[in-house]
């Protein structure tokens, strides 16, 4: 046999997996009768992420899908935080469908549907993030601020990781007058139904604040209280350990606090699509008379699908004693933000 064609038989043999799996044979039965092929990315927010022959990744508003077909494997979670790991098959009546696990099929609502990942796509389609840039004024009008921030989101089975950072830099004419840097990188582990724990290890700056730099560890456990098609309201509490740089000081000091959080996400995927991202965490310090609070609200209104999106980005930060008098309890700050999102 001729070693090209020999060598592109073994190429075929090798690759056949993942080029079948590409393949776009996924079925969506639509509400008003219309039946669309493509490949399933995922849902998540009432929203499904379809990709269409001939055309870029699309979104459907879950509640104009009457059923789902597809024999590809996924990880498929539902608004009573029950996980299923199977394929879908169309179902007679309408806005229902099967989720298929070997030979047992379990009928559900289309509305019931939370989370579905595909388990055997290539890294890249099961990472998805978030980029934004912002400027405006903060804390005084002499001021200008720019403001950069971004997440990427990994998901494996039961677990995912993710990467979150935010950068606040104030001028006051030509001159750089504060700044704050936060990033974190996180780990979130589901143990059972609503849930699950979290391990996060993050870096802090805060000029206004008086922090040159804070690195913590962070041990979690969080329950979803409400996790459905159109918001996800969860708690958290743990332990943060820290050491921090302050400055003008020559060393570090070394803190234990204990954390609580407070996280809701509404999404309202009917035209305007917006989505208004919130979030609170209160750390008693257990080695110092100390506590800090930090506030994040962003609300982003989608104006072109559901990639590109225009809002605000609203943070708050108070620390009970700061190094000096020389620097603020708080620190806050309102932007304009653009943002663009993928997968």
């Amino acid at each position: 046999m001729n070693t090209r064609i020999t060598f592109a038989l073994l190429l075929l043999i090798g690759f056949w997996p993942a080029l079948s799996y590409g393949q776009k044979t996924d079925t969506i039965v639509m509400v008003n009768g219309n039946i669309i092929t493509g490949d399933l990315k995922k849902i998540v927010y009432g929203q499904l992420s379809y990709s269409v022959e001939g055309m870029n990744t699309i979104s459907i508003d879950e509640v104009d899908i009457s059923s789902i077909k597809s024999k590809k494997q996924f990880e498929i979670k539902l608004t009573n935080d029950s996980i299923y790991y199977g394929s879908f098959d169309t179902a007679r009546l309408k806005q229902m469908t099967y989720i298929v696990m070997d030979s047992v099929r379990k009928l559900i609502n289309m509305r019931e549907l939370v989370e579905v990942y595909p388990i055997k796509s290539n890294f890249w389609l099961r990472t998805s993030g978030n980029f934004s840039l912002g400027y405006n004024l903060t804390k005084s009008n002499k001021n200008m601020s720019f403001v950069s921030s971004g997440d990427l989101t990994h998901r494996k089975k039961k677990s995912f990781f993710e990467l979150q950072w935010n950068n606040n830099l104030v001028w006051y004419v030509d001159t750089l007058n504060s700044s704050s840097n936060q990033a974190a990188l996180t780990w979130q582990r589901t143990i059972k139904k609503e849930w699950s724990g979290g391990l996060a290890f993050g870096y802090d700056q805060n000029s206004e604040l008086g922090v040159q730099a804070r690195y913590g560890i962070t041990l979690s456990i969080i329950r979803d209280f409400i996790y459905n098609s159109w918001n996800r309201l969860s708690a958290g509490a743990g332990f943060d350990g820290t050491e921090e740089w302050d400055y003008g000081e020559s060393g570090s000091s070394e803190y234990i606090a204990g954390m609580l959080t407070l996280a809701w996400k509404v999404y309202h995927f009917k035209e305007p699509k917006i989505s208004v991202t919130s979030n609170i965490t209160y750390l008693p310090y257990i080695n110092d008379k100390r506590n800090r609070v930090n506030i994040n609200l962003a609300p982003n209104l989608s104006v072109y699908g559901n990639n590109l999106k225009v809002g605000f980005s609203l943070y708050y930060n108070y620390d009970s004693a700061p190094p000096s008098d020389k620097y603020s309890t708080t620190d806050y700050g309102l932007n304009l933000t653009f943002s663009y999102s993928f997968h």
